[in-house]
């Protein structure tokens, strides 16, 4: 009768092992759906577009003019914001040499300190709204003048650089 008994508490150790099995494999099975699981979202965000073109001024621009007292040279800069969100423009014209007395004028004003233009530069500025496809065009018509009074022989084969600084800034 021993050998029942026996029997009977081996097939019993065995039943409650496979409970626990079971039990355990249920549980660890919960846990790793709850840490597997997935969502998604439906928001989106997206940067605004900043596209600002120009014409009329490359990085290195040799006109290839010759002047002489009195004359005239005149150019147009021209800016064009396809951005979506507003641009802060500022073009800056700066006479870097100062070797001849080139005088600015700007959209038709005269600029009479010369000193100032070949220092500190002729600052213009303005804010474009955001635009489409076509853009916002700002033009800059501009032009240097050699006084006909400055005309020592000093000035004789001297070249000028003017430096244009464009700056685009988007406006928060």
């Amino acid at each position: 009768m021993e050998r029942k008994r026996h029997r009977n508490t081996a097939m019993v150790a065995a039943g409650i092992l496979l409970c626990l099995v079971l039990a355990t494999t249920s549980l660890i099975s919960g846990m790793l759906a709850r840490f597997a699981s997935s969502d998604t979202t439906g928001d989106l965000t997206r940067v605004a577009k900043f596209e600002v073109t120009g014409a009329g001024f490359t990085d290195t621009v040799n006109l290839g003019v010759t002047m002489d007292p009195g004359d005239e040279s005149t150019g147009t800069l021209s800016v064009v914001n396809k951005s979506e969100v507003s641009v802060a423009l500022e073009i800056t014209l700066r006479n870097t040499t100062n070797n001849l007395p080139l005088a600015l004028q700007v959209d038709g004003a005269a600029q009479t300190d010369l000193d100032k233009f070949s220092t500190d530069g002729y600052t213009y500025t303005a804010t474009l709204a955001p635009a489409g496809a076509t853009g916002i065009e700002e033009e800059l018509a501009f032009k240097l003048v050699w006084p006909a009074a400055e005309n020592d022989l000093a000035y004789s084969g001297m070249l000028d650089n003017i430096a244009v600084t464009v700056t685009a800034t988007q406006v928060d």
